[in-house]
């Protein structure tokens, strides 16, 4: 140490385990316990047995005598019938409905729509002079064949070369509407546009299409892009083109003024 201080060893006086019971009282190998002595206590020797999990037919501890074992008592199995627990259960959904109240999301509102063209790319290899076709329908009808007798929206014919983009001088408007309907409306309502190449000796060939439904068009941003899936029932086709769309849907809010 810095003080030139050593500590001494402290020495603890170690008592042999024979010696501490000898003092206890308990009796060496061979010899009885003195009379003021404590004893070994023995379960075995005073008859005690070793507790064990009561079985399942045991009675509990707050069971009488007379009370009846398991296996003795009789179990009844309740029935319903299972046409009143459907209107039960009808009642009960009903109910539960009218304090919900209506869900906001079948609120018909009132939408302006407004959609133009600015840009076509071209990811194929061959040249393309082709224009699109448009409508709104509902995503249902998708897989009907009479909705190419629907109602559309024709755009011009814009000749764009393969592996290019062509963005128009000019963007072409395809809707400027008014349109009522529901949050879900909008989610089961799509923008088609169908893009045609043109053939000056024959028909025109389909070459694929582009869907958006309203309610994603409605939270994208106001430049949004649309892939052109090709006309063919392939599930792994690649894309062939891209549609480049400036697209608004605001909601229309009135309001009545009372003096």
């Amino acid at each position: 140490h810095r003080c030139g201080f050593r500590r001494r060893p402290v020495r603890v006086a170690r008592v042999a385990p024979q010696l501490r019971m000898e003092k206890a009282g308990w009796p060496r190998g061979g010899e009885k316990a003195p009379a003021g002595g404590r004893d070994v206590p023995n379960k075995r020797s005073q008859g005690v047995s070793k507790q064990t999990k009561p079985g399942f037919n045991d009675p509990m501890d707050w069971e009488e005598d007379d009370f009846p074992k398991i296996k003795a008592r009789q179990a009844i199995q309740a029935r319903v019938d299972p046409e009143k627990l459907g209107e039960l259960r009808a009642q009960a959904r009903k109910k539960y409905r009218e304090q919900l109240g209506q869900d906001p999301a079948t609120f018909d509102r009132q939408w302006r729509i407004k959609i133009a063209l600015t840009a076509i790319e071209n990811t194929t290899s061959q040249e393309w002079n082709v224009f699109s076709a448009c409508s709104i329908i509902r995503s249902a009808a998708l897989s009907d064949k009479k909705r190419l007798s629907g109602d559309f929206k024709y755009t011009s014919s814009y000749i764009v070369h393969h592996n290019s983009r062509k963005r128009l001088k000019r963007m072409e408007v395809l809707f400027t509407k008014k349109w009522v309907g529901s949050y879900r409306s909008m989610m089961a309502t799509v923008l088609v546009m169908d893009l045609w190449l043109v053939s000056r000796s024959g028909f025109n060939h389909y070459l694929g299409s582009a869907v958006k439904s309203l309610y994603d068009i409605a939270n994208d941003r106001v430049n949004q892009s649309l892939s052109i899936k090709p006309g063919t029932e392939k599930r792994h086709s690649f894309d062939v083109g891209l549609l480049t769309l400036s697209a608004t849907i605001s909601e229309v809010l009135e309001f009545t003024i009372v003096a």
